[in-house]
């Protein structure tokens, strides 16, 4: 198995004992795909540390980071360094994430795993071919196609 690397392993810390530390299973997966530095000159005089980008594989825990985040603002390390959290998206990417949230739940009990691929977009695997949709009403219309093959 592929050894995780340090950033992935910094914030999985930093998630499971700062960000969300009241999570029902802090050991537990939190779906991190990939996270590294981004890679410019940070201000030497800057009051916070690099900023690293995480890609979450579960949606729903990014949303869980982010809306503590928007409660608390700014967390800080145990060395009183600061920290700040935040989406990349634009707002009308992060929206269209929402409303696949719970469509993701319905593909998986009906035997299609889902997850949200590049900006915005659901993949969804049924009878091991790929589907990838872009808005909501394509993909509510296959998982209606889905639930008929299912009761026939």
């Amino acid at each position: 198995m592929e050894a995780r690397s340090s950033v992935t392993k910094v914030v999985s810390e930093l998630i499971g004992k700062i960000i969300l530390p009241d999570r029902a299973n802090p050991e537990g997966d939190l779906s991190i795909m990939r996270a590294h530095w981004v890679p410019f000159v940070r201000p030497v005089n800057s009051k916070y540390p690099r900023t690293i980008l995480v890609s979450f594989g579960d949606f729903r825990i990014k949303e869980q980071i982010l809306s503590q985040a928007r409660k608390v603002h700014e967390f800080k390390l145990d060395d009183n360094t600061r920290f700040r959290v935040f989406s990349d998206m634009s707002v009308a990417a992060a929206h269209r994430h929402r409303k696949f949230v719970g469509l993701i739940d319905d593909f998986k009990r009906w035997g299609a795993p889902a997850g949200i691929v590049q900006l915005a977009k659901l993949k969804v695997l049924y009878k091991g071919q790929a589907n990838v949709f872009q808005n909501v009403q394509e993909e509510r219309n296959f998982l209606q196609h889905i639930q008929k093959q299912a009761n026939n």
